[in-house]
C-alpha cells in the first residue's frame, strides 16, 4: 500500500457520516488481541446458512445463464433476498429514510439523467414498509431481489471449474447446464467474505480441488464444510501458489492472491482470455463503460431493480465514498491489519 493510500486506512476512526457503525466495530476490533479477534470473527461470520432464492420462496428459476467467452466462460446470476435493502443492513451506510440518504442516492441519480427514476425507487422503497418488517420470505422476494454472480470456466482439458461458486439446486436448469459441460474438477473461492453458499457447494461436489485463503478455510472448518479438514491450496502460503500454477497452468488458467486486502483476501482468476474478480474492483467510476453506466440496461429500465438502483446509488453518493478515489471508505479500512486482521 502507498503512503498516501496507508493514511486513508489510517484515518478511518475519525471518518464521520453512515458508515459509523463500521467504523465502530472496526475500531473496538483493533483493541482485542490478535488470536482473540480473529477467533471472534470466525465464529460471527461463519457460513451457517446460505441466502433465500426465488426457488426456495416462490418456486421460480433462480439462474440466468450468459455465454462470456464462446464454449469457454460462463456467468450464472442468482437471485436471492435482498438483505441489504429489504433486509436494513444498507442502515450501517446510509439510511434512505433520512433527508441526507436520500438526497445522496437522488445527486448520484441526477449524474446520469435519472433523477426522476430515483424519486420512484425512494417511493417504491417507502411502500414496502410492511413487508421489511414482515418474515415472510415470499413476499420479501416478490418485492426485491439482489444478483449473486459465479463464473463456470470450462478447462482445456473438458473439466470444468467454478469461481465464486453459488448454490445449485438439484435436478435445476444450472445442475442440468454444469452436467452437460462436464465433471466439475475445481472450485476457486474468490472472497473469503462470501461464503455462504459454499457448504452446499462443496457438499454437490465433494472430489473437486478447493482454492482459497485462510479465512476461508478458518470459516468452512467452523461449520465442518472441508471434506479434508483444510484446503488443497492456500494461496496466502506461497508453496500452494507454486504448486497450484504447475496444476492450471496447462489448463489455460491461472489464479492470484491479491495481498493487502486483509478482509476479503481475494483471489484474481485469469481464464482463457478474461480476468475474473470479486470484491476489489468497482464500476462506478464517470468514465466507467460497463453495466452500471449504460442507461439502456435493465438495471436502470426495469422497475422490478428498483432496489438494485438504490443501492448502486446509496454505496457510490458522498458520505459513503471517498472523495480523492471515489472508492467506498470501508474498502480503505480493509487494507488495515491493525483493524481488521
Amino acid at each position: 500500500m502507498d503512503d498516501k493510500l496507508h493514511n486513508k486506512a489510517a484515518e478511518f476512526p475519525k471518518v464521520d457520516g453512515p458508515p459509523r457503525i463500521m467504523s465502530i466495530v472496526s475500531t473496538t476490533l483493533s483493541w482485542i488481541p490478535r488470536f482473540m479477534r480473529r477467533s471472534l470473527m470466525v465464529y460471527l461470520n461463519k457460513p451457517t446458512q446460505r441466502l433465500v432464492d426465488v426457488y426456495d420462496a416462490l418456486q421460480e428459476d433462480p439462474y440466468t445463464i450468459e455465454e462470456v467467452e464462446t464454449d469457454r466462460i460462463w456467468r450464472v446470476a442468482y437471485e436471492v433476498e435482498d438483505q441489504l435493502i429489504m433486509g436494513g443492513q444498507l442502515k450501517g451506510f446510509i439510511d434512505i429514510n433520512t433527508e441526507k440518504g436520500r438526497a445522496g442516492i437522488i445527486e448520484e441519480a441526477e449524474k446520469i439523467g435519472l433523477a426522476s427514476t430515483a424519486y420512484e425507487d425512494i417511493e417504491h422503497y417507502k411502500s414496502t414498509k410492511s413487508i421489511r418488517s414482515s418474515k415472510d420470505k415470499s413476499e420479501s422476494l416478490k418485492a426485491g431481489t439482489i444478483s449473486m454472480n459465479m463464473f463456470v470456466v470450462k478447462l482445456l482439458s473438458g473439466d470444468v471449474l467454478l469461481y465464486s461458486p453459488v448454490h445449485v439446486h438439484n435436478h435445476s436448469s444450472l445442475s442440468k447446464y454444469l452436467e452437460g459441460l462436464g465433471p466439475v474438477k475445481w472450485i476457486v473461492i474468490g472472497s473469503s467474505y462470501h461464503t455462504l453458499c459454499l457448504p452446499s457447494v462443496l457438499g454437490t461436489f465433494p472430489d473437486a480441488a478447493v482454492v482459497g485463503a485462510t479465512d476461508a478455510e478458518t470459516k468452512l472448518n467452523a461449520v465442518s464444510a472441508l471434506r479434508r479438514g483444510k484446503l488443497d491450496f492456500d494461496l496466502t502460503k506461497p508453496a500452494d501458489e507454486v504448486a497450484l500454477r504447475s496444476s492450471l497452468d496447462r489448463e489455460g488458467v491461472s489464479a492470484h492472491y491479491i495481498r493487502g486486502d486483509i478482509m476479503t483476501q481475494a483471489i484474481w482468476l485469469r481464464a482463457h482470455n478474461t480476468l475474473l474478480e470479486v470484491d476489489n474492483l468497482y464500476g462506478h467510476h464517470k468514465n466507467c463503460s460497463c453495466l452500471m453506466h449504460d442507461n439502456n440496461s435493465p438495471l436502470f429500465t426495469n422497475p422490478m431493480y428498483w432496489n438494485r438502483r438504490l443501492l448502486l446509488w446509496a454505496f457510490s453518493s458522498r458520505g459513503v465514498t471517498d472523495p480523492d478515489y471515489g472508492l467506498g471508505l470501508y474498502r480503505f479500512w480493509m487494507m488495515d491489519p491493525a483493524r481488521m486482521a
